[in-house]
């Protein structure tokens, strides 16, 4: 438990929130998608899940040039860039639904949602191992039981919102989570000092 607590007190915790808004609020709009589509851009199951399949595809390829780019540029440019991409893309998609535009040009948005999650992916697992203070195996499992929690508050999240305001309130909510997760990461530089934040 101290263990714990020295953790999220460090630049490593101060990292994992702005993970964790940014991965729940994104959840909230993966969990409800073949529906969103539907009801928001009339985008049928069968053509919204091979929207989804392409672009998961090509960021399997797309993770070897996430790679080079941290190495190059590190992780935290690469973790902004990723949120930042996420970020235009959702708001594409709230401008195209508040138009009420086909459906064709929702799908090309959500593939740029899609081809960040390759840039977010190797930056996250790239900060953790670098910013955790109580080893990379204990930092890595507090990472992924983030994840994990931020996945399933977004998602129950993201259903109370359309519920209550309709779809494309689960994309303001994605919008809102990742801006924040954005701001928090240009807030701080990560790096490997592992002291407290001042």
């Amino acid at each position: 438990m101290l263990q714990l607590g020295k953790g999220l007190r460090s630049p490593f915790g101060f990292f994992l929130t702005a993970w964790f808004v940014s991965f729940g609020s994104s959840a909230a709009f993966f969990s409800l998608y073949p529906v969103l589509m539907g009801q928001v851009y009339g985008v049928s199951p069968n053509l919204s899940s091979s929207g989804y399949a392409i672009p998961a595809g090509l960021g399997l390829v797309f993770y070897t040039t996430a790679g080079g780019w941290s190495d190059r540029f590190g992780p935290t440019v690469v973790m902004r860039i990723g949120l930042g991409l996420r970020l235009m893309a959702f708001f594409s998609l709230l401008l195209l639904s508040i138009a009420h535009f086909a459906g064709s040009l929702a799908l090309v948005g959500f593939l740029f949602v899609v081809l960040a999650w390759s840039l977010l992916s190797v930056s996250g697992t790239a900060l953790t191992a670098r910013l955790s203070p109580i080893g990379e195996g204990e930092g890595m499992g507090i990472f992924n039981a983030a994840t994990a929690l931020s996945s399933v508050i977004g998602a129950a999240l993201g259903g109370w919102i359309a519920g209550r305001w309709g779809y494309s309130g689960a994309i303001v909510l994605a919008m809102g989570g990742v801006s924040l997760g954005l701001i928090l990461s240009l807030s701080q530089h990560f790096d490997s000092d592992k002291r407290s934040i001042r």
